[in-house]
């Protein structure tokens, strides 16, 4: 009764799936349906990594989400069974990578065929909803096809391999005729039925020509909203995408239709996704990549819906510049103030010199050095002005242009502390 559940949602139903993988599956139920028998030459072969669940792993603050192998809309006990992945299952995956806090950036891998077109358009619709609260990133590697492209193009950018297969933008529906073969097995199914389209498609008579015209115009409706969510998507014309006519890309030949944004690997990638969820890149990414106008926050496209942003590497590189030249200065405008406290406290007073070491060689805050000087003794053989403490330690710094050309004597033991101030400074930050 299991494999009569399967054919059920593989004949007679719109799929968005690559060919030859359809016609794979039907050969793998073989005799099972009733005496179908498909020869191994016209299989095509995937490298069926759905085996794994449709969970999500945290790596450096991104959330890797597997989408391999053929894609269903509920999964129940069929994945372990046939490497399916369930578009509920990633609907998780996904809802809860946009819950964990330690998530920062979402990376999808993708290497689909497709599969069912029930649940694909509304999974689509979460990832690019998903898309304007964390950036979500399609990385292809190796197949993006029908649902699979579907899904990788609602992403805010896609990434392909040198070899990864993308497009196959069509639907194709299958339906199985077993008259032949029950004829001769002497075999003959009568139904009793009450609705004049109740046995439409049924595997056990030839497809009617009003049957196959209905079944034609499903198909059609299906195509245009595949055709309509990719454009705007991928902020392309409907007429763009309908005239590839479910071709396939191979690598780069994506980024010339505008199914990919950059040619990159899988591990390249994600890298780069590691170095921008730590370096807390922006995590909203919105433009349109082909012929709109960029755009940053909650903004539409010309198009009516988010469209996606790739990342210019270039300006990537100047906003991590500029945040480290932001942190330095920081840093040394931090370290400017601790020094200068310490030299300025009231406990430093008669003690100059340790107030200048504890400022340089030790990380001590002001509180700590001032509570270390009020507890040191004021050196006997030094006036308790102050004026030679400074002049002492001032002779013995290398920097003379700190202070003017006023005699030491003459300064305040503000303008000594200043000088002094300005004089570690310099050695301390060089």
């Amino acid at each position: 009764m299991q494999y009569q559940r399967i054919a059920s949602r593989l004949f007679n139903q719109p799929l968005l799936i690559h060919g030859p993988a359809l016609h794979a599956t039907m050969h793998a139920l073989g005799e099972r349906l009733g005496g179908l028998n498909l020869p191994d030459a016209e299989m095509a072969h995937y490298d069926d990594r759905a085996q794994r669940h449709a969970g999500y792993e945290v790596i450096r603050n991104v959330a890797v989400i597997n989408v391999h192998g053929k894609t269903v809309h509920r999964g129940s006990g069929l994945d372990a069974m046939s490497g399916l992945t369930s578009y509920t299952g990633l609907s998780a995956a996904l809802t809860q990578a946009l819950d964990d806090d330690d998530v920062r950036r979402i990376a999808l891998i993708v290497d689909s065929p497709g599969g069912e077109a029930a649940g694909a358009f509304d999974f689509a619709d979460r990832v690019r909803a998903a898309a304007g609260v964390k950036a979500v990133s399609a990385i292809v590697s190796d197949a993006a096809l029908s649902a699979g492209y579907l899904i990788a193009s609602a992403a805010s950018e896609v990434a392909v391999t040198r070899t990864a297969a993308t497009g196959s933008v069509g639907v194709v529906t299958a339906h199985a005729d077993l008259s032949g073969a029950l004829n001769q097995q002497g075999v003959a199914v009568t139904y009793v039925y009450a609705g004049s389209h109740k046995i439409d498609g049924n595997p056990y008579q030839a497809l009617p020509d009003d049957v196959r015209a209905d079944m034609q115009a499903r198909i059609d409706e299906t195509y245009a909203l595949f055709v309509d969510t990719v454009a705007r998507h991928r902020g392309l014309s409907v007429d763009a995408v309908r005239a590839t006519e479910a071709q396939i890309y191979q690598g780069g030949a994506a980024i010339s239709v505008g199914f990919a944004d950059r040619v990159s690997s899988e591990a390249d990638e994600l890298s780069r996704l590691f170095a921008q969820a730590q370096s807390g890149a922006s995590a909203r990414h919105y433009s349109t990549p082909h012929g709109g106008a960029a755009m940053s926050g909650p903004n539409q496209s010309a198009a009516g819906d988010l469209a996606p942003a790739p990342i210019d590497p270039a300006q990537l590189a100047a906003a991590e510049a500029a945040a480290h030249a932001e942190g330095v200065a920081a840093g040394i405008t931090a370290e400017r103030e601790r020094i200068g406290g310490i030299l300025r406290c009231e406990a430093a007073a008669g003690r100059a010199e340790m107030a200048a070491t504890l400022a340089l060689d030790t990380d001590m805050t002001v509180e700590q050095a001032g509570k270390v000087l009020a507890a040191a003794p004021v050196p006997a053989t030094l006036e308790s002005t102050a004026h030679t403490d400074f002049a002492t330690v001032m002779a013995g710094v290398d920097n003379p242009d700190v202070g003017d050309n006023t005699p030491a004597a003459a300064l305040t033991d503000e303008q000594h502390a200043a000088a002094l101030w300005q004089g570690v400074i310099a050695e301390r930050t060089a």
